[in-house]
């Protein structure tokens, strides 16, 4: 039997910008309720989390939330560090802790009378930066705006873990918009062994695929967004790039989306991964390195 879960995927989870809701399917012979967690914890940015529950497949289409006041324990190097505040839609957050590379960390819900735990959370190593390559004009495959890619050579060190991603979003003031974004030499990357697009604007990469332990990021990128601060779309100033080295837990997660929402396990036998002790969801690391760049149009 497979159970369904609605999850509220947001952009401080660090691979959305817009409220999205999505279904994910378990193999799951346990009838009842489990407790759903995602702990993606980022080295740039505060904790924040989402904590859910399954639903099953048949009968409610929506789960009932009635006395689901889940508490959210966070653990640094095995020593309570905070309870995380609940901001609302089932999201969890600490105000200031950004975590530290250097650290491991878990994860604990309470909820009734069950617990889940995360394993271990340790970070990768930091991505190795060695050059950024100026903008180059290209033809945008949406044509919605003028379009540029970017390059960024970084060096691999630590072959255990792989995967590496960047993520691309518009500045406009203080205001992150989202931005289409492709890549620059490939018109059809789904299934390429080096990396693809998926969900959310982030291009994952394989350092299997390094030359000489350099491994190329490309992306393209259009300067146009919309503004929901302005109610319109605004051609973009700045560009913030987040080079990610990832987890292979946080890097199994954004797999199971392709570009423009479609879930990838409904094209699957598999289904989707999970390493939470007694629920489901995924926990993982992404150790971060960003750099602004100016649009000179």
């Amino acid at each position: 039997m497979k159970n369904k879960l609605t999850i509220i995927v947001l952009t401080s989870l660090s691979f959305g910008l817009l409220a999205c809701e999505k279904q994910l399917i378990f193999d799951n012979t346990n009838f009842e309720e489990q407790t759903v967690l995602y702990a993606i914890l980022n080295s740039e940015e505060p904790v924040h989390l989402i904590v859910d529950k399954t639903f099953p497949s048949i009968g409610k289409v929506y789960p009932d939330y009635t006395n689901f006041e889940p508490i959210v324990l966070l653990y640094e190097n095995e020593k309570l560090v905070e309870t995380l505040k609940n901001i609302g839609q089932n999201n969890f957050a600490s105000k200031t802790l950004i975590p530290n590379p250097e650290f491991t960390y878990k994860v604990e819900v309470k909820n009734n009378n069950q617990s889940i735990i995360t394993p271990e959370i340790k970070f990768v190593e930091k991505p190795i930066v060695k050059g950024i390559h100026d903008l180059i004009e290209v033809e945008s495959p949406f044509g919605n705006s003028k379009a540029y890619s970017l390059e960024i050579e970084v060096k691999i060190s630590d072959f255990t873990n792989p995967f590496y991603a960047m993520q691309i979003v518009g500045l406009n003031g203080n205001e992150v918009i989202p931005v289409n974004v492709f890549h620059p030499y490939k018109s059809n990357e789904i299934g390429d062994p080096c990396g693809q697009l998926v969900n959310y604007g982030i291009y994952w990469y394989d350092s299997s695929c390094a030359t000489d332990s350099i491994l190329r990021l490309n992306l393209g990128f259009e300067i146009r967004g919309y503004s929901q601060k302005l109610s319109k779309y605004v051609e973009i100033p700045k560009i913030k790039i987040k080079v990610q080295h990832i987890s292979e837990s946080y890097k199994s997660l954004i797999s199971d989306f392709l570009p423009e929402g479609i879930e990838r396990i409904f094209n699957n036998v598999s289904n989707s991964y999970s390493n939470i002790e007694n629920g489901l969801g995924v926990a993982g690391s992404i150790n971060q390195v960003s750099y602004e760049i100016n649009i000179n149009k």
